[in-house]
Parts: structure tokens; sequence; C-alpha cells
């Protein structure tokens, strides 16, 4: 899904340090993305970025759309509009059970570990017995082909610098 954000200037006054929270709602978990779609006056020239609170990332909107993956839900304080980047330098990304989104279209579980680079993937069953396994992914993204059957699932997620997180997913 695509969210296209228009700006335009209008007779106010502007101050750099503002921030606009933008609300989020989804019915379905997936993958999304948010552009720039047009801009005048001063938003030519004034710099736009996009904070994702959730993975405490900055991405500057006119260098390219943000993408990002979400579960279902309402989420109220996950984006802020800003127009400084008021991080210095580079800082590792979130990785914890909020910053992975799990969603199955069709029989495929993907994992999606937002800015977080996974190293390993296994899947357990309730029982502790391990069901799948991918190593070296070196991606954001995996899928696990897991048919029409029922069940509780354990999500050990392992990433490339050794943080680990384990999510519980019903089939």
């Amino acid at each position: 899904m695509v969210v296209d954000l228009t700006f335009k200037e209008e007779h106010c006054l502007f101050n750099i340090d503002d921030e606009v929270p933008l609300g989020f709602r989804t019915t379905t978990a997936g993958n999304f993305q948010i552009n720039l779609f047009d801009f005048d006056g001063l938003f030519t020239t004034q710099n736009i970025y996009l904070k994702d609170n959730l993975l405490n990332i900055i991405h500057d909107l006119k260098s390219g759309s943000y993408f990002f993956a979400s579960e279902s839900g309402t989420f109220e304080n996950r984006f802020v509009l800003v127009y400084k980047n008021s991080l210095l330098g580079t800082s590792n990304p979130v990785f914890n059970s909020d910053s992975v989104v799990l969603y199955k279209p069709h029989s495929k579980l993907i994992i999606n570990s937002g800015a977080t680079i996974m190293k390993e993937v296994k899947i357990y069953d309730v029982r502790g017995r391990l069901l799948m396994v991918k190593k070296d992914i070196n991606d954001s993204i995996v899928d696990f082909d897991l048919g029409t059957t029922n069940q509780v699932l354990l999500i050990h997620i392992t990433s490339d610098d050794m943080r680990t997180v384990v999510k519980k997913y019903v089939n």
C-alpha cells in the first residue's frame, strides 16, 4: 500500500522545530510505503523527514519513499514529520518483538525485521520441536512456506549482530 503526502505552502508561520504526528491505520498486516507526492513554496527547498518512532529511524522523504512493515491496527504515535534530522551519525536500529512484523499472505509466513538484518530464523512448535530453519539470511525480510496447518509457532530470530527476538505466531 502506498501513502502519498502532499505539501502546500500556506500563509502561516513555519518553524523548523515543528513536529507533525501522523496516525496510521491498516486492517491487514503487510509492507507499506510513504511518499512525498507534491510540494511547493517553502517546501521545494526545505528538508522533510519522516521519523519512525518504532524503529528509531529518520528518513529523508525527498530522497525517496519510506518502506516499512506493519501488523494490522491503529498506530497514533509511530510516525512524525520533522524538518531537521536530529540523529547524528548512525545508530543501531531497534530490534525487539515490536519491531518484527509477522504476516501470512496465502500460505507463506513473511518475517520483516524492519531495519535489522537477520542472520538466522528458527521456527518451533509449542512442544519445542524445530520445524524449519533458514541460515545466512543477510536480509530484513524472509519467508517460509507453512502450508495450511493450524498451530501455534514460536519464531526465534537472530540478527546479524547476534541479538535475538522470539515471537509467537498462531497459524
